[in-house]
């Protein structure tokens, strides 16, 4: 009989920490975002989609998936505050809850595993549109 094993060494790995935020705005170049705690991704939609004929289902598509995600952050530069939806109207004026605009993300996380612990490697996420 086969014997299962969940503590073979150097199969488990792991991920953590986030750091090294670039904002990417259109037409600028990248500003650095310090303070940056953790960054949540949550897709959504990709449901199944059945189609019967007869009562016999005869396909099954799935439905577009969209990207979300949640950043947290003790701060942001500067240039984020129009992708949020902030307008300086005057100096120290400002109106919210204007139109947002597109921004690009990259940042990166720690990768290790339980052989080296923190070898020094690191995993580059791209966020776009």
């Amino acid at each position: 009989m086969t014997r299962l094993d969940w503590s073979t060494r150097g199969s488990r790995s792991y991920e953590m920490g986030v750091d090294r935020g670039v904002l990417y705005t259109s037409g600028n170049y990248g500003v650095a975002w310090p303070g940056l705690i953790s960054i949540s991704e949550n897709p959504s939609g990709g449901e199944a989609r059945p189609f019967y004929l007869d009562g016999v289902k005869y396909l099954n598509l799935a439905s577009a998936e969209e990207y979300e995600a949640t950043i947290n952050a003790l701060g942001c530069p500067a240039e984020f505050l129009v992708c949020d939806g902030v307008v300086s109207i005057h100096n120290g004026l400002f109106a919210t809850q204007q139109r947002r605009r597109q921004f690009n993300l990259s940042y990166r996380t720690l990768v290790g595993d339980d052989l080296s612990g923190f070898p020094g490697e690191y995993k580059i996420h791209l966020v776009y549109n």
